[in-house]
C-alpha cells in the first residue's frame, strides 16, 4: 500500500467557458426577467408556458452554440420567435406594456450581438486558406484577383498537380 500514489488531476478552465462571459450573465438575467414578467403579467397559461420554455431553450442553445458556430443562426431564429411571442403577450395582456417593450428590446440587443459574432466568425472563415479543389476553380481565381486589387495581403501555397 505504501507504493500507491495518486497523480493530481489538473482541471484547466477553458478560456471559452460560456459561464464566464458577460453575454451569458446578460442572457441569464434576461431569461429570469422573462419568467418573472410571464408569471406576473400573462393570464393565458399556454402563452405563459410557451414564452418561458422558449426563454429556457434560448439559454440552453446559447450554451451549446459557443462550441458550434453553426447553431448561432438557429439561436437568432429562436430569439426572433421569442420577440414575436412577447409581442403577442403584450397585445393580449392587461399588464403594462413597458414590461414587454423592455424584454423585446433586450432580446433585440442580444440578437444584434449574435449577428455581430456571426459576422466576425464568417470573416475568420474567409481568412482560412481555401481547399485545393477551390483553388483550381475559375471562381477562386476571380476572388484572388479581386483581393489583389483591394491590396489585401493573402498568403498562397503552391499546389502541384
Amino acid at each position: 500500500m505504501d507504493n500507491l500514489h495518486f497523480s493530481s488531476l489538473s482541471v484547466r478552465q477553458e478560456s471559452a467557458d460560456f459561464e464566464k462571459s458577460r453575454q451569458w450573465d446578460t442572457l441569464l438575467d434576461l431569461t429570469y426577467a422573462a419568467w418573472r414578467v410571464c408569471d406576473m403579467a400573462i393570464n393565458n397559461e399556454f402563452l405563459k408556458t410557451r414564452i418561458k420554455q422558449n426563454a429556457a431553450d434560448i439559454l440552453s442553445l446559447y450554451a451549446s452554440s459557443q462550441s458550434r458556430r453553426s447553431q448561432t443562426q438557429q439561436l437568432c431564429d429562436q430569439v426572433n420567435a421569442q420577440i414575436a411571442l412577447l409581442s403577442l403577450a403584450q397585445r393580449v395582456s392587461n399588464a403594462k406594456e413597458i414590461n414587454f417593450v423592455i424584454l423585446k428590446n433586450e432580446y433585440k440587443k442580444f440578437n444584434l450581438v449574435l449577428s455581430y459574432d456571426m459576422a466576425v466568425s464568417r470573416e475568420d472563415e474567409k481568412r482560412i486558406e481555401p481547399s485545393i479543389e477551390k483553388k483550381a476553380s475559375p471562381v477562386y481565381e476571380k476572388e484572388q484577383n479581386e483581393a489583389k486589387e483591394q491590396s489585401v495581403p493573402r498568403q498562397t501555397v503552391a499546389v502541384k498537380k
